[in-house]
């Protein structure tokens, strides 16, 4: 019986996390959207669309750089 409470406080802890986690998560990504559509077209894409510890090498691209 003790067992079975504990693996249940604990699944209910996993679920509780992941959904705040999730939560915040969604909360920054609409923030950055929004301020992104505040900016307008003016902005560099580098401002709008940071890389954020993303490693694509020495791959420079000049000129328009759509979002995907």
């Amino acid at each position: 019986m003790r067992t079975t409470i504990t693996l249940i406080l604990g699944a209910a802890t996993v679920v509780l996390a992941a959904v705040i986690i999730r939560s915040a998560r969604r909360k920054k990504a609409g923030q950055m959207q929004e301020a992104i559509a505040d900016e307008g077209y003016e902005t560099a894409h580098d401002i709008l669309y940071p890389r954020r510890g993303r490693h694509y090498g020495d791959q420079w691209h000049y000129g328009p750089v759509l979002p995907n």
